[in-house]
């Protein structure tokens, strides 16, 4: 619970600082409306935030920091990975 609020805490200055000036209105953060880069830098930042806060509350300690590192790691790479698989069946989808 604690990792989700900073991150949706967060996320609100990461829109703002990698939000194209041009755009006004209610947006989507996506591939299509940041552009690849700033969608990625937006999208790694808050979910190594995200995992590193989750996993570091759920152990709690540094007894074992390579096991820590694994999971935080491992986790974010298949988060980012599934969130580029959505984003890639949506522009897909759309492209139809």
């Amino acid at each position: 619970m604690l990792a989700c609020t900073v991150m949706g805490f967060l996320r609100y200055y990461f829109f703002n600082a990698l939000a194209p000036r041009d755009m006004t209105g209610f947006f989507v953060p996506s591939i299509e409306t940041f552009g690849f880069r700033s969608f990625m830098l937006y999208t790694v930042t808050l979910v190594s935030i995200h995992h590193i806060i989750f996993f570091g509350a759920e152990i709690f300690t540094l007894f074992d920091p390579l096991t820590l590192l694994l999971k935080i790691t491992g986790s974010s790479v298949l988060t980012i990975l599934l969130i580029l698989g959505t984003e890639q069946l949506k522009l897909d989808f759309l492209k139809k």
